[in-house]
């Protein structure tokens, strides 16, 4: 619908309907929202990787360490601020790599 029959439909209907600075509701990105947690002073966690199968042939001490959840770098972060709008990603949070 164009402006013109925004305008239009507002007059006829009552207050005006369309206004300049309205902004749509940025998406999640649900994929990303699953597979990331946000900690409640903005740092981004993920889970290790590799830890679905095939795992008894692994060293103990790297079992232990595929239990913890990892930090995401830094660099990574803004992406994952535009994938996770709603979530307070802090941008200075983050490994330095």
């Amino acid at each position: 619908m164009s402006y013109e029959a925004n305008v239009i439909l507002s007059e006829v209907e009552g207050p005006l309907i369309y206004s300049s600075n309205h902004c749509m509701k940025l998406k999640t990105h649900k994929a990303t929202a699953k597979r990331f947690r946000v900690t409640k002073r903005g740092k981004i966690l993920k889970r290790a990787a590799g830890q679905s199968h095939f795992n008894s042939r692994d060293p103990g001490r790297i079992t232990l360490r595929k239990r913890r959840d990892r930090t995401i770098a830094k660099v990574d972060t803004r992406a994952l601020r535009h994938l996770l709008p709603y979530q307070h990603i802090t941008p200075s949070q983050g490994k330095d790599f």
